[in-house]
């Protein structure tokens, strides 16, 4: 499969190769080569400017942001890959400018074809140079974009907990998001967003986070979702799965709250969701009784809007977003 930079190559050149020269005379030559110099040059950078512009300067960043790149490459990595694509782009650049004069200048027609060719070697090796930072920065930039509509500065609400847990179902019945429901685990791919409209000038947002399972090391969705709650200020709502068909035991649901959430500072709100199905109401003691930092605790049935709609409007009373 061939790469990116591969693909901008092969592009540039079947632009350019649709300049024709109209003529034989050197003159014409000339100026084809002109214009072939400027269209090559323009359509490569276009490319690298657009990924230079798209993607956030890190040292001004949101803390959330930060994370968010640190899920994919380190903060060095992000930054040389982001000087080199500038370091490339500026380079052809100024080749395009020097070749440029030299064939403006020049009335030797093998010469010109010459530099011509020389021209696109040069531009051609740097942008081979960068192929592999520009694959990093554009799958980097494509996970950035899933999340773009996320406002760190909004008033949030981090919805997460165990898989499978009614946290979508709760998120569409609260809010604008309607988000894909199953009846298997581990829907939830990516952060999802919606809003909850108090309003016309007052919105917050809330997150549909992928579910945390515990083992050794975490994946990249589930690292999304410890970004969010980490770096995103707000309030935490964190499901629990009490009934007999949940996707982990008890114990290891407790085990990730304790790991994961106990000690931030935070306002945290448990939810027990699935009310109907749930058969043993002292698995709901057994988990009160082993977590410690939460405000308050609600049993519900996720399917039930009305009910949904009154618990988010008690917390967002209650922590007076």
């Amino acid at each position: 499969m061939r790469s990116k930079i591969e693909l901008i190559i092969d592009n540039a050149f079947k632009r350019v190769n649709k300049i024709k020269t109209k003529n034989k005379s050197t003159k014409e030559l000339r100026n084809v080569s002109l214009a072939k110099l400027q269209s090559f040059s323009d359509y490569t950078t276009a490319y690298l400017d657009k990924i230079l512009k798209e993607l956030p300067i890190y040292d001004k960043a949101h803390d959330f942001h930060k994370s968010l790149i640190n899920i994919y490459m380190s903060e060095k990595e992000f930054k040389d890959c982001i000087k080199n694509i500038y370091f490339s782009r500026k380079k052809i650049e100024e080749f395009k400018k020097k070749y440029y004069l030299k064939i403006k200048y020049c009335f030797d027609r093998n010469k010109i074809i010459e530099l011509r060719k020389e021209f696109y070697g040069r531009a051609v090796s740097l942008l081979k140079d960068i192929e592999e930072c520009y694959e990093k920065l554009l799958n980097l930039n494509k996970e950035l974009k899933k999340l773009s509509s996320l406002d760190p500065k909004l008033p949030t609400i981090i919805v997460a907990g165990c898989a499978n847990a009614g946290k979508s179902t709760f998120i569409s019945n609260v809010s604008t998001k309607s988000p894909e429901i199953a009846n298997y685990p581990f829907t939830t791919k990516n952060i999802h967003i919606g809003h909850i409209v108090l309003n016309e000038r007052k919105k917050i947002q809330i997150l549909d986070t992928p579910g945390l399972l515990e083992k050794r090391k975490l994946n990249k969705i589930e690292q999304k979702t410890l970004v969010s709650i980490f770096h995103l200020t707000g309030v935490i709502l964190y499901f629990f799965d009490v009934t007999n068909f949940k996707v982990l035991d008890l114990d290891k649901q407790i085990e990730i709250y304790k790991k994961y959430l106990e000690d931030i500072e935070k306002p945290k709100y448990i939810i027990f969701s699935k009310k109907d199905l749930i058969d043993d109401e002292n698995n709901i003691k057994t988990v009160l009784n082993s977590i410690k930092n939460y405000k308050n605790y609600y049993v519900l049935e996720t399917k039930d809007k009305n009910k949904c709609k009154e618990v988010i409007m008690d917390i967002i009373n209650k922590e007076k977003i």
